[in-house]
């Protein structure tokens, strides 16, 4: 992905969809040019429902962010909310007859052989593939094994998957647009590589992204992603127990939760009236009062803790005590859920925050589009990454380099 380069990031999430049109200035460095943001009504839960009218949500979208030769030329990728995409863990090693140096095609060789043996269920597309660490001889944990000399190279890849109905679906979509998918990637892969730090990697670690409608746990440990796994439970579930209880439209309640709403276990309201004014407006005739509102976020919240602490407890059965959470996604903004979750879970907790973008639109640097945005890190990383497996190796390397795309590599 050379600098300066534009590329298109589509993003269908289980409650919206967005796209933005990123140029990159440096290394690390984004600029945010243009941003969109619709309400699907052909998607439901990062799935097509309706063919037709996911149509239209795309053309919609694209329509704002670029022209048609604009897409033919740069690369598009999506990154996608579906309880439908899976990851896996797979290692495989190359033995040689004597020790020898290990060159870029070696690498390649070895993923290939990995992907080839994987053995993926019957109704799993697989969408992506991201080498963690190789091993040479018998030292694991090596990022660029390139040079080394060793009679064994042995690679540990995560493998991404997705539905086949599913990735079918989205193709025809995108494809009736004329539009030409470059890769697709889990959001949950996508935030766990391109929000958490050094420290988080190599440490044991749970990435939380409460979505809309999906909360998606990614577990990593020694810089691995071990585990990852799906609840349907996001913040439109404390949405619905607000709408159900006090009888206000989605929006209505979607404002005065995200305004109002606190989850925090020790506030206590009295009789204080939720204001109509400030963008509040309910069609009721009553008034909303906090104290109406706070049980019912409450609730909510102490569902969502029994929830992870179920994820926790099957994840350190069989691993390592988690160290530390990890938290973005829209959820994540409440008042007091940080705290609530850091008080009774017992664990550090911090939020996560895209970093290193430039953007006109300051609301992009929010929870909700954390995942979202560090795609734009996942990328620049998997391209270092391949970049410095070439280096050292001479002109007809760096030729064999400049003729292929990086991202087709790997993925």
């Amino acid at each position: 992905m050379p600098k300066s380069t534009p590329l298109f990031i589509f993003y269908i999430g289980s409650t919206k969809l967005s796209a933005v049109k990123v140029k990159q200035i440096d290394e690390s460095f984004f600029d945010v040019v243009e941003f969109h943001e619709i309400q699907p009504s052909g998607f439901e839960k990062g799935n097509v429902v309706d063919g037709e009218k996911a149509v239209h949500d795309i053309r919609r979208l694209s329509s704002e962010l670029g022209s048609f030769s604009e897409f033919m030329k740069y690369p598009l990728y999506l990154v996608i909310e579906s309880a439908f995409s899976n990851t896996y863990s797979l290692s495989s090693s190359l033995y040689f007859q004597k020790q020898k140096r290990i060159y870029s095609s070696d690498v390649n060789e070895v993923i290939d052989q990995t992907r080839e043996v994987a053995t993926l269920p019957m109704n799993e597309h697989l969408i992506l593939s991201v080498a963690q660490g190789f091993i040479v001889n018998d030292l694991s944990g090596i990022r660029n094994p390139v040079g080394l000399d060793g009679t064994r190279l042995g690679v540990d890849l995560l493998l991404g998957t997705l539905s086949v109905d599913v990735y079918k679906k989205l193709q025809q979509v995108f494809k009736q647009n004329g539009l030409r998918i470059t890769n697709i990637i889990p959001k949950g892969v996508a935030g766990t590589f391109g929000l958490l730090g050094p420290e988080e990697f190599k440490g044991s670690t749970l990435f939380l992204d409460v979505g809309g409608k999906l909360t998606s746990l990614v577990y990593i440990r020694d810089e691995r992603v071990r585990r990852s796994s799906w609840l349907t439970f996001g913040g439109e579930n404390w949405t619905q127990r607000v709408v159900q209880s006090l009888g206000m439209t989605e929006k209505e309640a979607r404002r005065v939760k995200e305004v109002f709403g606190s989850v925090q276990s020790e506030r206590e309201f009295h009789d204080e009236i939720i204001p109509r004014s400030g963008g509040v407006v309910t069609q009721t005739t009553r008034d909303m009062k906090l104290k109406d509102l706070y049980p019912l976020l409450n609730d909510g919240m102490k569902d969502f803790l029994e929830l992870i602490r179920l994820e926790i407890d099957r994840i350190e059965k069989v691993e390592t005590a988690i160290e530390r959470i990890v938290i973005t996604g829209g959820g994540a903004r409440m008042d007091g859920f940080l705290e609530r979750l850091q008080d009774e879970l017992k664990k550090p907790v911090r939020l996560a925050q895209p970093l290193r973008i430039r953007t006109k639109e300051n609301h992009l640097i929010r929870p909700e589009y954390a995942s979202f945005l560090g795609t734009l890190r996942f990328l620049s990383e998997e391209n270092k990454k391949e970049a410095e497996r070439y280096q050292g190796e001479g002109a007809i390397a760096s030729a064999i380099k400049k003729a292929k795309d990086w991202f087709h590599e790997y993925f």
